[in-house]
């Protein structure tokens, strides 16, 4: 059985508009207002690389993996810093990742 795996997850709009671009295997854990926290575990060919970034991409969603002591923190965030919580991680795996978002080609 492979490892959880977690995303942090912008621009997605709602969480029904998120859930039509994962599969099965990926369920959001926390988010509101289009920014998402979302882990699963990778399954097949259905993995948070190869399919779910790209996937999301394609719908202008913005996704970056996140590192599991990451998580733990932003699960402890009160539900009110929630957002801005996930946006500043997402923005902070950037920078120190020196990637840009996939988007759309």
């Amino acid at each position: 059985m492979s490892d959880i795996r977690f995303a942090a997850v912008i621009n997605a709009e709602t969480a029904e508009r998120l859930y039509r671009f994962m599969p099965e295997n990926y369920k959001i854990l926390q988010g509101i207002d289009g920014t998402y926290l979302i882990g699963g575990q990778d399954r097949a060919g259905w993995t948070l690389q190869g399919y779910i970034i790209p996937r999301l991409s394609s719908g202008n969603i913005q996704a970056i993996e996140l590192l599991p002591n990451t998580v733990g923190e932003l699960l402890a965030t009160p539900a009110d810093d929630m957002r801005q919580a996930i946006e500043n991680t997402f923005w902070h795996y950037v920078e120190s990742r020196r990637v840009e978002p996939q988007l759309p080609a």
